[in-house]
């Protein structure tokens, strides 16, 4: 394994080494088949991406009807790699990451939109090639760098949009210097490269998600 690439970060860039190194058929998951009264992205958000972005993202919307609770099992192994979060939608996104590769970021709803407001989240290709993910003038992130604190989700989150993305390292190497504002564990993973595939990480979250009670 080499340890500078991000490869190693995840469980399931170590299988894909490892399958390499010793000429192995690596067993992919499934893909997670979304039940019929799933909340549609496309009745709660519209998008806007300007063209040739260094990225590629992944949106899902969330209803939590109550608040949720990390299982043990998952905490003790968060607790482990020191990825327990402020809540159980940071806890469930950490434990994603950490399983497949892919990074995340939870935006609560509220935090830039009333309520039955039509509303639109903006990519937009920034000068030194990272993309900043906003929406009616407010940042919610600068993707693999950090993400905005007033957009995050919070305990009494009601709806949710999960986004996973990933942006060229390249691009983070050059832009990183230029933002005064970074979360660690966030760049860490996007500089040496996150993973790519962005529905292995979506289908696996959803895949938890569809454990929990009183969500959809």
């Amino acid at each position: 394994l080499t340890p500078n690439r991000g490869d190693c970060l995840s469980i399931y860039g170590i299988a894909r080494d490892l399958a390499t190194a010793l000429n192995l058929n690596l067993k992919e998951p499934k893909p997670f088949k979304e039940s019929e009264n799933v909340l549609g992205i496309g009745r709660i958000l519209r998008l806007a991406a300007e063209k040739e972005l260094n990225g590629l993202y992944n949106y899902r919307a969330i209803e939590l009807k109550e608040e949720i609770q990390t299982n043990l099992l998952l905490s003790l192994r968060l607790a482990q790699i020191e990825g327990l979060g402020k809540n159980s939608i940071e806890n469930l996104l950490n434990y994603a990451t950490h399983s497949t590769g892919v990074l995340f970021n939870a935006y609560d709803l509220s935090s830039f939109s009333e309520k039955d407001e039509e509303f639109t989240i903006n990519l937009s290709k920034q000068v030194h090639g990272e993309t900043k993910v906003s929406c009616k003038d407010k940042l919610l992130s600068f993707s693999g760098i950090f993400q905005n604190n007033e957009s995050r989700c919070k305990d009494d989150s009601k709806i949710i949009i999960i986004e996973a993305n990933y942006t060229d390292p390249l691009v983070i190497a050059d832009a990183k210097i230029y933002h005064k504002d970074q979360d660690e564990k966030m760049l860490y993973r996007s500089f040496r490269g996150s993973e790519p595939k962005l529905n292995l990480g979506m289908d696996f979250l959803l895949s938890i998600f569809e454990q929990i009670p009183n969500l959809v």
